[in-house]
């Protein structure tokens, strides 16, 4: 199984005139923001001091598997817009499968425009399939969402 941990991501605004900061997600030590170049495309993560913290807790949801998953085909956006927190700006996003002990990450594309038909696989062809022991992947999200709480890991 692969280990998932989190870490703080910290990057500049599309005009760079102030910091974002957002939750890196790691798998097995290996940061997934530089793993799909997110840069590239001014994502942030999808845990952000940015959005509102009932947002951070509504999306651990979505991760864990426990609320419908953010587009078709359960998929879920990993890294979304820096500016609203939203996929329709375009997003890194994975397939989520879970099952009661583990979590599967797979698929992963970006994604882009309002209906999501238009999907590029073949980038990330060489991300995943990541899987993940279920009790420890929900200390991992749960604690990427309590960075941004308020309440602390």
């Amino acid at each position: 199984m692969n280990l998932l941990s989190t870490a703080i991501l910290t990057t500049r605004s599309d005009n760079n005139d102030f910091d974002i900061h957002s939750v890196d997600f790691l798998v097995d030590g290996v940061p997934l923001y530089s793993a799909t170049n997110a840069h590239h495309a001014s994502l942030a993560g999808r845990f952000s001091s940015l959005w509102v913290a009932e947002a951070n807790e509504n999306k651990v949801k979505v991760l864990l598997g426990e609320s419908p998953a953010d587009l078709p085909d359960n998929r879920i956006g990993l890294f979304v817009c820096s500016r609203c927190g939203s996929l329709a700006c375009g997003g890194i996003t994975f397939r989520l499968t879970r099952s009661a002990n583990a979590v599967r990450w797979s698929k992963f594309a970006y994604e882009c425009d309002n209906d999501y038909t238009d999907k590029e696989f073949a980038r990330y062809s060489s991300i995943g399939p990541f899987t993940f022991n279920f009790v420890a992947y929900r200390e991992a999200i749960e604690g990427a969402a309590a960075s941004f709480s308020g309440r602390g890991p």
